[in-house]
């Protein structure tokens, strides 16, 4: 197993790679589900709520396949996988990328409000900085002047 981060255990870890799968297996079904509907035989003849039972049925079925419970694997009390926690994981993989981005983005904290909230912080930082420099730059043009002035 490689390094953990600083500051994170090996459950944090885990549970980190967990939601990166979950990440990358609803990026792979959501662009591979968006090119088969694409294909004019079945844009045409496919309603919306038949694409969405049919995006359902295969990314549980995917997930039966290849045995992903996140739920399994993110609950320390649950011993192994179920059908349940399958059939909950093929939902959230169904919802596509954006809703396992958000649980992903909740886990780690990255949200729009956090990421805001740093960029006002760093920017604020940079206007102090930047308020020193010029002040230490005014200082030094009066000390220059009174030089002159006392010559």
């Amino acid at each position: 197993m490689p390094p953990l981060p600083v500051g994170y255990d090996e459950y944090t870890t885990q549970i980190f790679f967990a939601l990166f799968q979950l990440v990358v297996l609803s990026l792979v079904l959501e662009r591979a589900l968006f090119i088969a509907f694409d294909i004019k035989l079945w844009r045409e003849r496919l309603q919306s709520s038949q694409k969405a039972l049919i995006t359902v049925a295969i990314s549980i079925a995917v997930c039966w396949f290849y045995d992903f419970d996140i739920m399994a694997r993110v609950m320390e009390t649950v011993a192994s996988t179920s059908l349940h926690g399958i059939v909950l994981t093929g939902l959230v993989v169904a919802g596509g990328s954006a809703s396992a981005m958000r649980l992903m983005q909740d886990f780690l904290r990255l949200s729009r409000a956090a990421r805001d909230e740093a960029k006002a912080e760093q920017e604020k930082r940079l206007n102090e900085a930047s308020a020193k420099r010029d002040e230490a730059a005014h200082q030094a043009a009066r000390a220059k002047a009174n030089i002159g002035a006392a010559e």
